[in-house]
């Protein structure tokens, strides 16, 4: 995915991705479900495989006309990882934020905002 992005992008170019860190350490011992309620809508991801960073997600939105399910597969990666491939893409880290207000992104953030810079040489 990153070394698409910087393949796609000019000297001093910008790359910026939000994601979703995993919530992995909020699950029970040999639990693999995390859930997110509100009013009109459930969803829960299940690590499938936490070997190979494998999960899928479930969303459920109910209105007057029914109850809609929907899946999504995902593999999630750690911001060290994708750090990694971005370094191999020939990019560097230049921001990493928890959220879009710029808040400190540390061990019990939920989401990252991450951005690299391709270099101008």
């Amino acid at each position: 995915m990153l070394a698409n992005a910087a393949a796609h992008l000019e000297p001093g170019g910008y790359f910026l991705i939000e994601v979703g860190v995993p919530d992995l350490r909020l699950l029970p011992p040999a639990k693999t479900l995390a859930c997110s309620p509100c009013a009109g809508y459930a969803g829960y991801d299940r690590y499938t495989d936490l070997v190979a960073q494998q999960a899928m997600s479930h969303h459920f939105a109910a209105d007057e006309s029914g109850v809609r399910e929907q899946k999504t597969p995902f593999r999630y990666a750690w911001p060290s990882e994708l750090d990694l491939m971005a370094k191999l893409a020939g990019m560097s880290l230049c921001n990493r934020w928890a959220w879009w207000d710029r808040s400190s992104f540390n061990g019990d953030s939920r989401s990252h905002i991450s951005v690299w810079e391709k270099p101008d040489t």
